[in-house]
């Protein structure tokens, strides 16, 4: 089963890229995707297909790395008919996607292929690694004894990156484990897997602080 934000081992350019260079180009990128018109994030979609051969990104998997943005669209659309509706306007008016809704979506999706393309191609110790690189070298510019500080603003931001990734594969694992026990789709799903969903990401969180707190040096 293909896992959103799942990493992928591989030698494309994306995969031998600096990984620094990739984490700051994700949150550069993640800001301008919002502040675009409409037919530049359409024309950034079009070359992220078309150069998604570059990367070993494969067509289905793009394309699934989109399902959580067709699930908001569904929710955006149903929540734009009811008030119009409510409004009286004229029929077919409510159930045509006003452009606002489409260019979020569009931007929605864009974020959602860039940040997929850079988690596919690295792994979770190389971009926790990096945020640690890229706070030594704030902290030596501005002079500070980077060896004896402790990196507490990486290890919680790498906390945070790296978890991106283990929401979606515990929520996978919990699913299949739903099925497994021919569990339909509904809101008994939803109802039933969420608390366990939670507890779970919990206690994968709470292990992972455990871990990071073990490898942090002792204050000298």
């Amino acid at each position: 089963m293909v896992r959103l934000f799942g990493y992928r081992s591989g030698s494309s350019f994306l995969h031998k890229c600096d990984v620094r260079i990739k984490l700051i180009s994700l949150f550069v990128l993640g800001t301008f995707i919002f502040i675009l018109p409409r037919n530049a994030v359409i024309a950034c979609i079009a070359i992220f297909f078309a150069l998604s051969p570059a990367i070993r990104f494969p067509m289905k998997e793009i394309l699934l790395s989109l399902k959580p943005v067709v699930y908001y669209a569904l929710i955006l659309y149903s929540s734009s008919i009811v008030p119009a509706l409510f409004a009286h306007a004229p029929f077919p008016l409510p159930f045509i996607p006003s452009e606002r809704d489409i260019v979020i979506l569009c931007r929605l999706a864009l974020a959602f292929l860039i940040a997929n393309a850079i988690y596919r191609t690295t792994s979770p110790l190389e971009l926790r690694e990096a945020v640690e690189s890229i706070e030594r070298g704030v902290v030596r510019i501005f002079r500070q004894r980077a060896e004896y500080r402790r990196l507490l603003f990486s290890e919680s931001l790498s906390l945070l990156i790296v978890l991106i990734p283990e929401v979606f594969a515990v929520w996978q694992a919990v699913f299949r484990a739903w099925k497994a026990r021919c569990g339909k789709k509904g809101i008994r799903m939803v109802l039933t897997l969420f608390p366990v969903f939670i507890s779970v990401c919990m206690k994968r969180t709470y292990i992972m602080s455990l871990a990071l707190k073990a490898r942090r040096p002792e204050n000298t």
